[in-house]
């Protein structure tokens, strides 16, 4: 009985490494309401200060809400919860987005989904998507509601230099990933719009 019972818990771990390497995520009842640094104080806030000309996303289902830049536009995108990019990017320019994801997980006993687990499967899909993958930063956040910790890595895309910044969140026996994700250049304006949009995010029921 030990053996089985081992053998369900090693299958299901596995499933969460494959679903989180993936980031598919699976909420489709997602509205929209209508000084650059690698580590800043950015949190989830308990009450969503309203900040002038930015546009308000809301996913109940999800069980969470939070405010993004005027000048960023929602994309569709299935993989994701909430999309977005600069409103006046071109095909041409190098790719920059925003991304924020709430896997599925497989069936689990508490406790078997650890934060750690959830960043180690998160690294381990990123090396799978880039080449050269180095990760700068890996620090634990403080999110009210919330066990949570911030990544930062760099790697290569089809031979360009990129980085991205994740803070990976656990709240409600739910797992939450978002991610700035740009080239070297412009990514001191995508970092800023990521830490307004998780300065604002907030648990809604």
């Amino acid at each position: 009985m030990r053996n089985s019972s081992a053998s369900i818990r090693s299958l299901t771990i596995a499933m969460l490494v494959l679903t989180l390497g993936g980031s598919a995520c699976h909420s489709d009842d997602s509205t929209d309401d209508s000084v650059h640094a690698d580590s800043p104080a950015t949190q989830p806030a308990t009450d969503q200060p309203t900040v002038t000309g930015a546009q308000t996303f809301t996913d109940r289902a999800a069980g969470f809400s939070l405010q993004y830049p005027a000048d960023w536009r929602k994309t569709e995108d299935k993989e994701y919860v909430l999309a977005i990019e600069p409103a006046g990017i071109k095909p041409t320019d190098p790719r920059r987005r925003i991304t924020v994801d709430v896997p599925s997980l497989p069936p689990h006993l508490p406790g078997m989904i650890t934060l750690g687990r959830v960043k180690s499967g998160f690294i381990k899909g990123q090396k799978k998507k880039l080449t050269d993958v180095n990760v700068i930063e890996d620090v634990d956040q403080e999110v009210p509601g919330a066990k949570a910790s911030r990544v930062v890595l760099t790697g290569k895309l089809d031979g360009q230099d990129r980085k991205m910044a994740a803070l990976l969140m656990m709240h409600d026996d739910r797992v939450y990933i978002t991610r700035a994700d740009s080239d070297l250049a412009n990514y001191p304006q995508t970092k800023a719009a990521w830490d307004q949009m998780v300065a604002s995010l907030r648990w809604v029921k």
